[in-house]
C-alpha cells in the first residue's frame, strides 16, 4: 500500500512544490519592489530639506 501511495502522491507533491516555489518568489518579488516604492520618498524628502535655504528670521536691519 506504501509503494502505491508513494507513485501517486509522488508527482502531486513535486506539483505543488514547484507552485509554491512559483509564489514565494511571485511574492518575494512583489514585496522588494514595494518596498522600494515606500523608501524612496523618505530618501528623496531627506536629500530636499538638505539642499533647502537655510531659513531668515529674526530681526530686520534698519538702513
Amino acid at each position: 500500500m506504501s509503494e502505491i501511495t508513494d507513485t501517486v502522491l509522488a508527482p502531486v507533491l513535486q506539483r505543488q512544490r514547484e507552485q509554491m516555489a512559483h509564489i514565494t518568489k511571485s511574492i518575494t518579488a512583489q514585496i522588494s519592489e514595494s518596498l522600494l516604492n515606500i523608501t524612496t520618498p523618505a530618501i528623496d524628502f531627506s536629500v530636499r530639506t538638505w539642499n533647502s535655504p537655510a531659513p531668515t528670521g529674526g530681526a530686520k536691519s534698519s538702513a
